[in-house]
C-alpha cells in the first residue's frame, strides 16, 4: 500500500469503526481478537499492572530486611571497633610500662656496668705488674696527686682536671732505645673498650709528657668495639683485650 491509501484507510476506520463495532458484535470480537495478538486485553493488562506491583513489593519487602541486617552489621562492627580500640588502648599501656622497665633495665645496666668497670680498675691495679710484666719492670701504683707539683705551672686547670680523672697511673722502667728507662703509665679501663676510651689514654699520657715524663698509653677492657685496636695504633696506644695485647711497639713509639 502506498502512504496515501494508508492516510485513507485510517481515516475510514476512525470513521466507520465505532459504528461497525456497536453493530456488529461478531466483528467486536474478531478485532479484539486480532488486537489481542499484537497488544494485551484489559484483563492482561491488569494482570500485568498487579504482578508488577506485587514484584515492586515484595522487593520492596527484601530490601528492607537486606537494610535491616546491614543496620545488623553495622552495628555489631562498630562493637567490634569499640573492642579494637579497647585493645589498643591496653597495648598502648602494655606499651608504656614495657618502656618504663627497658628504662629501668637501661639504668640498672648502667649501674652494673659502672661497678663492673670500677671492679676491673681495682683488678687492673691488683695486677698491674702482671699484665705490663712483658713490657715494664718495677711496675707501682702512683696516684695523680702526688705529681701536683710537677705539673704546676706546666698544665692548666683544665688539663689538670683532665689528667685527675684518669683511671690508673703507673710507673715502672721499659726499654726504649735499648735502655731502660723511668716511665709514667696512662691506663684508661672499660668492659667493653670504644674509640673514646683510646683517645682519653692518648690525650693524658700526652699532658704526662707535657710535663716532662716519658709516658705510655694504655687502654684495657674484657672486650673492644670494631676499629679500636687500629685507632690504638694510629694514636700510640697499647691496647689490652682479655689477656691478648696489641700496639706495644707503636706506644713505645710514641713515649
Amino acid at each position: 500500500m502506498t502512504a496515501e491509501e494508508i492516510q485513507q484507510l485510517k481515516q475510514l476506520v476512525l470513521r466507520e469503526l465505532p459504528q461497525a463495532l456497536l453493530q456488529d458484535t461478531e466483528f467486536a470480537l474478531v478485532l479484539e481478537g486480532m488486537l489481542s495478538e499484537r497488544f494485551p486485553r484489559r484483563d492482561e493488562f491488569a494482570r500485568l499492572l498487579d504482578e508488577l506491583a506485587a514484584f515492586r513489593q515484595e522487593s520492596g519487602q527484601r530490601f528492607d530486611r537486606i537494610d535491616q541486617r546491614l543496620e545488623q552489621h553495622d552495628h555489631r562492627f562498630e562493637q567490634i571497633d569499640q573492642r579494637f580500640d579497647r585493645i589498643d588502648q591496653r597495648l598502648e599501656q602494655h606499651d608504656h610500662r614495657f618502656e618504663q622497665i627497658d628504662q629501668r633495665f637501661d639504668r640498672i645496666e648502667n649501674r652494673l656496668g659502672k661497678v663492673d668497670g670500677r671492679s676491673l680498675e681495682v683488678e687492673f691495679r691488683d695486677k698491674a705488674a702482671a699484665y705490663l710484666g712483658t713490657v715494664l719492670r718495677g711496675v707501682r701504683l702512683v696516684s695523680v696527686g702526688d705529681l701536683a707539683e710537677d705539673l704546676e705551672g706546666v698544665l692548666t686547670e683544665t688539663e689538670c682536671q683532665d689528667l685527675l680523672r684518669l683511671d690508673v697511673l703507673l710507673r715502672g722502667r721499659a726499654s726504649l732505645g735499648g735502655q731502660r728507662v723511668e716511665v709514667m703509665v696512662a691506663v684508661e679501663v672499660s668492659v667493653k673498650l670504644a674509640e673514646d676510651d683510646v683517645s682519653r689514654a692518648a690525650r693524658r699520657a700526652a699532658l704526662l709528657r707535657k710535663s716532662g715524663w716519658k709516658a705510655l698509653a694504655v687502654a684495657a677492657g674484657e672486650e673492644v668495639a670494631e676499629g679500636v685496636i687500629e685507632t690504638g695504633a694510629k694514636l700510640g696506644v697499647a691496647v689490652l683485650k682479655d689477656g691478648q695485647q696489641f700496639n706495644w711497639a707503636e706506644a713505645l713509639a710514641a713515649a
